[in-house]
């Protein structure tokens, strides 16, 4: 177990170097937010490394919504056994997204992506909800050659 990592933290703790000469003089990312899905923040406690990465992938610092923190209410069964539970949690975490003015979301939970991606589409809105990885895949992009 010692030797596992979180994608964030181990692109935050071994390649930050590598990483900042690659995205040297990319512009900027959208205005972003950042959820710390509730294992990767109180169980893996890498929301640091999460945040690190993100101002590099972004190219920016985050907008903090209220509560980064707060249950998206996903929770893997959590949100089919108590849906009304489930359904409260994520209303307040929308509502949180939606007035820090973001233009995304970025997390490293993919359970949380599905549950903040549909409830912000079923409000239709345009906010991207968005893994760090897609963030960072973007923004290389930016820095990378067309292929031929």
């Amino acid at each position: 177990a010692g030797r596992v990592f979180t994608f964030s933290a181990f692109l935050a703790r071994n390649e930050r170097p590598s990483l900042e000469r690659l995205l040297a003089g990319a512009a900027p990312g959208p205005a972003v937010t950042y959820h710390d899905s509730c294992h990767h923040k109180h169980v893996l406690r890498a929301e640091e490394d999460s945040r690190a990465l993100l101002r590099l992938a972004s190219g920016r610092e985050a907008l903090e919504m209220t509560g980064p923190a707060s249950c998206c209410g996903f929770g893997g069964v959590f949100s089919v056994d108590h849906p009304e539970v489930g359904e409260a949690l994520l209303a307040d975490r929308l509502d949180a997204i939606e007035a820090c003015g973001a233009e995304a979301v970025a997390l490293d939970c993919p359970g949380c992506l599905l549950q903040l991606r549909g409830g912000l589409a079923r409000r239709g809105r345009p906010t991207r909800v968005r893994h760090l990885a897609e963030i960072l895949d973007d923004r290389l992009r930016q820095t990378s050659p067309p292929p031929r």
